[in-house]
Order: structure tokens, then C-alpha cells, then sequence
């Protein structure tokens, strides 16, 4: 593979368009290229340049087949995939969880600044997202010897989307007797023991979900949300009386999403009352900074 990509490189026209990406600010249409060689463009640009790259396929399908291609170029540590359901109907049905944390792991990896190529669709793309600032400001990040009050933490976790629990073994619950609280954080590959003295955090440990029995001492953790859709108890509540004050005759449906969002569950269907959750949310592409995007069939 790296052969093919080494020659590519050689032609006269993509070792001119390789040095203009490295400028500030650009824009060119590519004609009359296969779409394996648009994949391979894509790669090289990102090899030559110091941001991420973004390729916009034009629906789902597209997406996924152009990810694989690129793990199959870059690694798959390299590439991360950001896409979404397309059927509307999707709202009503059980959203996939797959998906869901793929997108998540992308917006965790631009929070901590890692250059990617971003795999992405039309419809992902526009999908809405709480503010970057806020994303960054909900991950929960526990230390040793760490001043924190158990009962706000337990708070912040059911406002992230874990699920209390009476014990901890899979991604997404947190269980609590006495001065410990269990939690399963996503991307970790083991839960954690979160041990409190009074007001200050004595130990973390992973633990097994299997045994439950302690495997190592480890010196901090980060808790990422589980949900796209962030808010805590104070936030919802107005959340709730903008929608409701939206209509004097509330639809059944708009009466069960409301239940969801008292409960925190079905979140992923919540996501066309961004504007209430978040005044202030966006789009994948205001998170990152600097980036090149790639149009797969520009004039669609």
C-alpha cells in the first residue's frame, strides 16, 4: 500500500497541490479523478499537512466503505468515523449505539487536540452539537488526593448519561456504597474504584467487572459523557418550560420526550430540541480549528 500511495505522490499536479495545502487559506476543484485516487489525495494531504482532513461522502453508505479504505491506508488510530442514521425514522427506533460512541470518540479526540482524518456524511455533518466549550467542561476528571464532594459527583455522572446501578459491570454505570463509587467510564478498559475520605479522593483503582475484585492503582481517570445531549438538574428544568411554553397543547409525543428528559433516557431522539438545551450549539465543523475538508461529489 505504501508503494501505491509513494507514486501517486510522484505526478507532477498532486506534488503542486500537496505544497498548496500547506497555505492558509485555498479552495480547488480536482477534476477527473477515480474515487480511489480522491481517497488517496485525501491521505497524502494529510500526511503533508499539520491538521486534520475531513471527507464528506454524500450519505452513509459512502462513509463507511471510504472509512475502511482509509484505516486500510493510514491505520486505524489515524481515522475516526463521525456518522448518523439517515432514515427519519431513526428518531423513533433505538438509535445505534455503535455509531453514537464513534461520534463521541471523534469529539473527544479534537478535545484533546489529536490530528485525524474525520470520515464523515452530508446529513452528520449538519447534525447539532452542544458548544464545544461546553463538551470540554463536562468531562469529569478525577487524581489522587483530589478535593471532591461524592455527592456532586454522583450529579455530574447522572447529568453525563450514566445509569446508577447496584453493581458496576458494563460501560456507562456508576454504583456507590458508602465512601465508593464504581464507575464504568466510556473508553476505559476497566472500571475504576473511586475510594473517598470525607471530602478527598484516597485511591482510584481499576477493578474487574468480572470479579470485582481490584487489578491496579492508577493515579487519575477521565470521564467522558455518554450522551451527545449534556444538562444537569438546574439546566433542565428550563429546558423543559421552553418547550412547553412552545404551544398551549402539548402533542403526545412532545409529552414523552419531555418524560425523556426528565429521566434522562432516549436522549439520542432528543436531539431537535438543541436550541433549547444549547443556545449557543454547532457543528462538527466548529470544533476543529484548522482543517481541510474533502468533498467527495462536490457538486451534490
Amino acid at each position: 500500500m505504501n508503494n501505491i500511495v509513494d507514486l501517486f505522490s510522484r505526478n507532477k499536479n498532486v506534488t503542486e497541490f500537496a505544497k498548496s495545502i500547506q497555505t492558509e487559506e485555498y479552495s480547488y476543484l480536482v477534476n477527473s479523478l477515480t474515487i480511489n485516487q480522491g481517497y488517496l489525495l485525501t491521505y497524502l494531504s494529510f500526511l503533508r499537512s499539520n491538521c486534520s482532513v475531513i471527507y464528506l461522502a454524500s450519505n452513509l453508505y459512502k462513509a463507511n466503505y471510504a472509512y475502511e479504505v482509509f484505516c486500510k491506508l493510514a491505520g486505524y488510530d489515524q481515522v475516526n468515523l463521525f456518522v448518523a442514521d439517515e432514515l427519519v425514522s431513526a428518531e423513533l427506533l433505538a438509535v445505534s449505539s455503535d455509531l453514537k460512541f464513534e461520534r463521541l470518540n471523534t469529539i473527544r479526540n479534537i478535545l484533546r487536540n489529536e490530528r485525524k482524518i474525520i470520515v464523515t456524511h452530508v446529513q452528520a455533518l449538519l447534525r447539532p452539537l452542544i458548544s464545544k466549550k461546553r463538551m470540554a467542561e463536562s468531562q469529569i476528571f478525577l487524581r489522587n488526593h483530589q478535593e471532591t464532594n461524592s455527592q456532586d459527583l454522583i450529579r455530574k455522572l447522572v447529568a453525563l448519561g450514566y445509569k446508577r446501578v447496584p453493581t458496576t459491570t458494563m460501560v456507562g454505570e456508576f454504583s456507590v456504597r458508602g465512601e465508593i463509587i464504581d464507575i464504568y467510564p466510556l473508553f476505559c478498559d476497566n472500571p475504576v474504584r473511586v475510594n473517598f475520605f470525607d471530602i478527598e479522593i484516597e485511591t482510584i483503582k481499576e477493578f474487574s467487572s468480572e470479579t470485582q475484585k481490584s487489578i491496579a492503582p492508577i493515579p487519575e481517570v477521565a470521564i467522558f459523557p455518554m450522551n451527545e445531549i449534556i444538562y444537569d438538574e438546574a439546566q433542565k428544568e428550563d429546558i423543559q418550560k421552553a418547550i412547553v411554553n412552545t404551544s398551549s397543547t402539548l402533542p403526545e409525543f412532545v409529552k414523552n420526550d419531555l418524560n425523556d428528559l426528565e429521566n434522562y433516557e432516549n436522549l439520542d431522539r432528543l436531539i431537535k430540541y438543541m436550541p433549547y438545551i444549547d443556545p449557543d450549539y454547532t457543528t462538527l465543523l466548529e470544533y476543529i480549528d484548522k482543517k481541510i475538508i474533502f468533498y467527495d461529489e462536490y457538486q451534490r
